[in-house]
């Protein structure tokens, strides 16, 4: 089914790189200050950055060395091209990539393009993540080159099977050990019962977090438990056969179903093993639990503060049907869901919390008094990682390159810089005045307060001032969370007992702890006492916290820039197929030429209709992107059918984009046209227009909800008006659309407007004014197969009504008569569209004509690929 899908999405793919004066719809990425872009290199990389980052290429060249060598000893094997690595000052601009052409998640960490051998990522300010996200996205392109890119690749193949599970967990062993979190998920899913099975581990797709974890820990599982000789043999041999089932076989004697029955017996005795004699938390006498996933209680614990279905909203233990909203996510404007990122002033008045619009970062402020909500603008730094009130005033702590800093916002909304840091601050507390902070390198955390610098082992994740003079702390050590207590007066540290169930997050409120544990899939929370002390934890004084600039090699004095080429160079080969007017079939070819940010575009296409004598249509087309303005030349020879007559379209078109926000540009556009029926006597049109577009638009394949706007006026050289006007506004609301346009023009048989179920006329008038309306359902379905359910592309079933009226003189226009329309034409029907992807769909639909009063019962049937109308 997979092959059959991507057979038609081949076939039908359009690549319509001609542009004139048309609606023009769709979101924009920009960068919120323009980048010059600068290139450097080693040994094995290329790597391009923006110039105002050098700081941060000396710790990139030596992360990216040492993961291309540790890389090159799994895989015994080197690389004979250097790779390239595109980094991002932050994650706002790496969201922004011109890369990947849709919008980012914001769980995308980075990622590997494998045909030029690049790396995308941003640095968020933690270095360790950083490190590893550098290993990881080198591990993915060793691998391509080593399974599907070597001269041996496949020579041995039979049947074809490469699961994502070896992928993925050569990837996160490249990375570390297991990480808190991640061990966290694969201890919980063993505990409970919900481990993936070996069915789905062997298949090839996108797999979820607790899927990266069990093929990290069976790649270890091999590792620990065979020689490293068998593990080579093993990679060779998937080499050879691309085959994970036979290789597993041919060197280690078991299938896969039997690996993953040993497999399973091994993490499951480990962790039970790692679980003798801890005591349940849950079914401590003096816990109260609360089934409730991520929440935030208030102190007197009536109140609690829940994030779910993208909202966020206060509700009453007492009362469930009192529900507050206090924030709305959409795709554009999403709340940093995080502990860390909200907060509640100590008079419980107010609620902070960090959200992303636009390309900046926000603080969101809510008064529950007045339930009014404050919006700060953020300043532009690399990450924020914690929001807290301290005596009613906001603290926020973020990352500005390689430096840590904190801010402070007074209660009239004042920011100002409270402290700067180059150490890697992880978390920070104001008591009576006085700052302490925790900041982490490596396995380390140091707290400093008092001009002393205490170490200890282990990461912090959380510290929470528990009176004047101590502090509760949850440290990550190996793969374990514990809690701890901190006395500032003799800086001693007590480790509290552990439990079995992993402690995520914890606050307090007046009398309690209060707990956030994973428990079977869910962080729940759980109200209980303190326990007891554990052990005593070792702390060491320490003068000097060392910095990654001890450990590298590389010296930003060292580090020799250059103007990067982007020149576009050959990316692809396309080809598509379309259809006008229901039965005229236009085929084209060409090919894409880009530069490695993917901001340089050249594309050229030649086309033909499938209907003797028809000629040769062509178009040139180069877009640059990125830095704005964005501009766009476009040089056109086309040809489209009018009424079964042909009618030659020719341009010279220029466009200057300026995006004003992910949704909205301003544009100015000029150039030349020829066009007409004759060839050989073609009318001519200098034109000079700007236009105005915003698209809020959000949903799977198509439009859900939202709006979109469209504005255009022009000066037109040869036309009687000497200008042109247009308009197109629709909403969304699923399932619901509603669109009006309007223009008027001098220019007849340009624009595609048309009433469904009148395809045999098309409207040639200098106004047009038309609505159309649809109702559409969304369905979904699987097909069963003896091996797995195959999902089909998204299906929509809709009906529609459609009216327009077209002429050159509106105020001679009669519009109704004998309780019929006279002028204006319409039609109803109905119809359904296969949605392969946002840049495919196919439309099939039956129109009735109607006045209103009478209805033709004939149908109108009409076929279209990526139809604009919706």
């Amino acid at each position: 089914m997979r092959k059959i899908i991507c057979f038609i999405i081949l076939l039908f793919s359009i690549t319509c790189l001609s542009y004139s004066i048309e609606t023009s719809f769709g979101k924009f990425k920009y960068y919120p200050k323009n980048i010059n872009w600068k290139k450097t290199s080693t040994e094995n990389f290329n790597i391009y950055y923006s110039g105002t980052e050098k700081s941060m290429i000396p710790v990139l060249a030596q992360f990216a060395e040492d993961a291309y060598n540790f890389n090159a000893e799994i895989f015994n094997d080197t690389l004979k091209n250097k790779l390239n690595i595109v980094l991002y000052s932050s994650p706002l601009y790496f969201s922004q990539n011109q890369i990947y052409p849709y919008f980012l998640p914001p769980n995308v960490a980075g990622f590997a393009t494998f045909k030029r051998d690049r790396i995308v990522i941003p640095f968020n300010g933690d270095l360790k993540r950083f490190q590893e996200l550098i290993y990881h996205e080198t591990s993915h392109i060793f691998q391509y080159h080593k399974f599907l890119k070597n001269p041996l690749t496949g020579i041995l193949a039979e049947e074809i099977q490469l699961s994502t599970w070896i992928f993925e967990g050569l990837s996160e062993r490249a990375v570390s050990e297991f990480s808190s979190d991640g061990y966290m998920i694969l201890k919980d899913a063993v505990l409970n019962g919900y481990l993936h099975s070996a069915e789905y581990m062997k298949n090839n797709q996108n797999y979820d977090y607790l899927a990266y974890q069990q093929s990290h820990s069976m790649i270890n599982y091999l590792n620990e438990y065979y020689s490293v000789k068998k593990f080579d043999d093993f990679l060779n041999s998937v080499n050879y056969t691309l085959n994970i089932d036979r290789s597993l076989q041919k060197v280690y004697d078991f299938t896969f179903d039997e690996f993953y029955i040993k497999w399973k017996n091994y993490i499951a005795n480990k962790i039970y093993k790692n679980q003798q004699g801890k005591k349940s938390i849950i079914n401590n006498k003096n816990s109260k639990l609360i089934k409730k996933n991520n929440i935030i209680l208030f102190d007197n614990e009536n109140f609690y503060i829940e994030y779910s279905e993208n909202k966020l909203s206060r509700k009453s233990f007492e009362n469930d049907n009192y529900n507050e909203l206090l924030f709305k996510s959409t795709p554009f404007k999403h709340l940093i869901y995080s502990k860390n990122m909200i907060d509640i002033s100590q008079n419980e008045l107010f609620l902070v919390f960090s959200y992303y619009n636009n390309n900046n970062y926000y603080a969101g402020i809510y008064n529950f008094a007045t339930k009014s909500l404050k919006t700060i603008k953020l300043p532009s730094i690399t990450n924020i990682d914690k929001i807290k009130f301290f005596d009613q005033n906001i603290y926020i702590l973020g990352s500005k390159g390689l430096s840590s800093i904190i801010y402070k916002v007074n209660q009239n909304y004042r920011i100002s810089t409270y402290f700067e840091s180059k150490n890697n601050i992880k978390a920070f507390l104001i008591i009576n005045d006085n700052l302490i902070y925790f900041s982490s390198y490596g396995s380390k955390t140091y707290i400093h307060f008092n001009n002393k610098i205490k170490q200890i082992n282990g990461e912090i994740k959380k510290a929470e001032k528990y009176s004047s003079n101590s502090v509760i702390m949850l440290i990550t050590r190996n793969t374990e969370n514990f809690l701890s207590h901190l006395n500032l007066n003799n800086f001693e540290i007590y480790k509290f007992m552990d439990y079995k169930e992993p402690i995520t997050d914890f606050n307090f409120s007046k009398n309690n702890l209060i707990l956030n544990i994973l428990n079977n899939k869910t962080n729940i929370t759980l109200i209980t006492s303190f326990p007891e002390y554990h052990n005593k934890i070792s702390t060491r004084d320490i003068y000097r916290v060392p910095k990654i600039e001890d450990d590298i090699t590389y010296k930003a004095e060292n580090i020799q820039s250059s103007k990067p080429n982007l020149i576009p160079r050959f990316e692809n080969l396309f080809s598509g197929l379309s259809i006008e007017e229901n039965k005229y079939l236009r085929l084209s070819i060409g090919s894409s030429f880009n530069n490695i940010l993917n901001e340089s575009i050249l594309n050229w296409q030649i086309g033909t209709f499938l209907k003797k004598d028809t000629k040769i249509d062509f178009s040139i087309d180069y877009l640059k992107t990125g830095n704005r303005p964005n501009f766009n030349i476009n040089l056109s020879k086309r040809t489209k059918f009018r009424n079964d007559k042909e009618f030659y379209k020719n341009q010279l078109q220029t466009r200057i984009i300026y995006p004003l926000s992910i949704s909205s540009s301003i544009n100015l556009t000029g150039g030349y046209y020829l066009y007409g029926f004759d060839d050989n006597n073609l009318n001519d049109n200098l034109f000079l227009g700007g236009y105005y577009s915003f698209d809020d638009t959000y949903g799977r394949v198509f439009p859900f909800y939202g709006k979109r706007f469209f504005i255009y006026l022009g000066y037109l050289s040869n036309s009687s008006l000497n200008y042109e006007f247009k308009l197109d506004s629709r909403y969304y609301y699923l399932p619901f659309m509603f669109r009006f346009f309007y223009q008027t023009s001098d220019l007849l048989y340009f624009d595609d407007t048309y009433i469904r179920g009148y395809r045999d006329k098309y409207f040639a008038s200098k106004n047009k004014i038309v609505f159309n309306s649809e109702i559409r359902i969304p369905l979904v379905a699987n097909i069963p197969t003896l091996k797995k359910n195959n999902t089909l592309p998204l299906m929509t079933v809709y009906s529609f009504f459609d009216i327009g009226l077209f002429a050159d003189n509106l105020n001679s226009t009669k519009l109704y008569e004998e309780k019929k329309l006279i002028d204006p034409v319409s039609s109803i029907g109905y119809g359904f569209s296969v949605h392969f992807s946002r840049m495919l769909s196919l439309d099939f639909s039956f129109s009735h004509k109607t006045d209103l009063k009478n209805i033709n019962e004939n149908p109108v049937f009409e076929f279209s690929i990526n139809k604009e109308l919706y």
